[in-house]
């Protein structure tokens, strides 16, 4: 094992010409093998059956439903298309070759938190110089409940995540061209959603680092200068291609996009979750909502979350390589997520790499040489992360038994097998996504039960499906009321309207 040095240096360009380019980087040895294998395999197996679907699976996939089946991605004036373009992009690709569908969709997910283990080693590699750390970190990244839970389901930030640490470990090569590629890929990150901005903060910090200790730049350059023009290209390259594009965007449908990001960042809709002392649009300082947050974070991931706060400890005092960059990616990113009105654990896994590399540092602290153990029967680091890895199986195994199945294929099963296909649907994004019919999403439509009349005369809707996830008791019982039950299920139930 290498002894450590009390420096904070990221990256040294010191003694492995095997890393000197991005293709060597990413080394095929049997251990990542079974590291990448293991992590598909965990994401792809019974994708369509477990998690059973979330609603805002349906909201970030039905544009491109509506967009591949009928050529109109504002159809039912849903505009989350404009929020997450790139996202928007392939899953309609994907629908184009597939078929709309859930499933079909969350194969992106799943594909982008196949690699995130891949890049991570590589991440870890470069900057600790330290091969078992990357194997470790990445091995516990593959297999983590958490990982993969939010890998197997149609939402975007496995796909942001993936594209965080691509733009990462294209910085720390050296070259104004790697400099350009990170800033394309971080484009990508905010096209997939502008929420992740705050990964600018640790990229810069690495970017910062990295130019400070490559010496393969002419030495006429200040570090402090060689820092400043790369970040500048970086920041240029990453804030010019995503503004651009989100420009094209605006021109394009103003109402629309004006639309979405009013909805996005007021944080109205947030209201009935938080009550912040202190607020500006969706951000607010709420302790009690935060305080909920952090104790959830702890029943998903106790392992990792317990290590990592001793992981934090232990590099202040020892303080490996990279640890500044990671404690900049875990504090920045931690406190930009706490003080949002929303604040769904699936945010946070934005920074669970910062998370997982403390929690290996506070590992191999344990098992150092350092620490005074007798009768070492097995290593302490061994035995640490096999307890861990038969720990997150464990979970996700009962995780997947408690959700197997899909709550609603029932319903979805039901309108296939008894509509026509010009039949048009009042439903909600929970179900419209694997809906054939021509769906329209009832919140965009409903303001209140008194709207029901106008909402399905308007879009000639034919049948209404309400479930007892996303609609409201109120409009629950006013479609009861006004159209006739066709079918019931215990989550759900179709109504036919008449006339139509």
């Amino acid at each position: 094992m290498q002894s450590r040095t009390a420096t904070t240096v990221v990256y040294t360009s010191a003694s492995d010409a095997t890393d000197k380019t991005l293709a060597r980087a990413l080394p095929t040895r049997w251990p990542l093998v079974l590291i990448f294998t293991a992590g598909l395999l965990l994401r792809l197996v019974g994708l369509g059956r477990f998690p059973g679907v979330m609603a805002d699976e349906g909201l970030w996939t039905e544009s491109s439903k509506n967009y591949v089946l009928y050529g109109d991605r504002f159809m039912d004036r849903l505009t989350h298309a404009l929020l997450s373009p790139f996202f928007h992009v392939l899953s309609s690709a994907v629908f184009a070759v597939s078929g709309p569908s859930i499933a079909a969709a969350r194969i992106i997910s799943a594909l982008a938190g196949a690699a995130s283990p891949i890049l991570f080693f590589v991440l870890i590699r470069r900057m600790t110089e330290r091969r078992d750390l990357a194997l470790w970190g990445a091995l516990l990244f593959s297999v983590s409940e958490w990982a993969a839970f939010t890998s197997r389901v149609a939402l975007i930030e496995s796909l942001q995540l993936a594209l965080i640490l691509l733009t990462m470990v294209l910085i720390t090569f050296d070259g104004w061209r790697m400099a350009v590629l990170a800033g394309v890929a971080f484009s990508l990150v905010l096209l997939t959603k502008v929420n992740a901005i705050f990964a600018l903060a640790p990229c810069t910090v690495l970017l910062a680092q990295h130019a400070r200790t490559n010496t393969h730049e002419s030495d006429s350059k200040s570090p402090w200068k060689r820092v400043a023009l790369r970040s500048c290209v970086f920041l240029v390259v990453s804030l010019g291609v995503a503004g651009a594009i989100y420009g094209l965007l605006y021109l394009s449908w103003p109402v629309e996009f004006t639309r979405a990001f009013k909805y996005e960042l007021d944080g109205k809709h947030f209201e009935a979750l938080s009550h912040p002392l202190v607020r500006v649009g969706r951000f607010g300082i709420d302790p009690i909502f935060a305080g909920r947050t952090l104790l959830a974070l702890f029943r998903e991931e106790p392992f990792f979350l317990v290590l990592a706060s001793l992981g934090l400890v232990v590099a202040s005092y020892l303080r490996p390589r990279g640890s500044l960059f990671f404690a900049a990616w875990l504090l920045i990113g931690g406190a930009y997520l706490l003080t949002q009105m929303f604040q769904p654990l699936r945010y946070f896994y934005l920074i669970f790499p910062a998370i997982l590399f403390f929690a290996v540092v506070a590992i191999d602290a344990i098992s150092s040489p350092r620490v005074p153990l007798t009768a070492r029967l097995v290593r302490p680091q061994t035995a640490a992360i096999s307890l861990i890895i038969v720990f997150e199986l464990a979970y996700f195994a009962a995780n997947g038994i408690a959700n197997r199945g899909g709550g609603y294929a029932n319903v979805v099963g039901w309108m296939q097998e008894n509509t026509r296909p010009a039949d048009r649907v009042l439903a909600s994004a929970l179900l419209s996504t694997d809906l054939k019919n021509r769906s329209y999403q009832f919140y965009r439509l409903l303001g209140s039960p008194q709207d029901l009349t106008r909402a399905t005369q308007d879009f000639h809707i034919k049948y209404v499906v309400v479930d007892t996830s996303e609609w409201s008791l109120a409009l629950r019982s006013e479609v009861a009321r006004r159209f006739r039950l066709v079918r019931q299920w215990p989550n759900g139930a179709v109504y036919e309207v008449p006339g139509l």
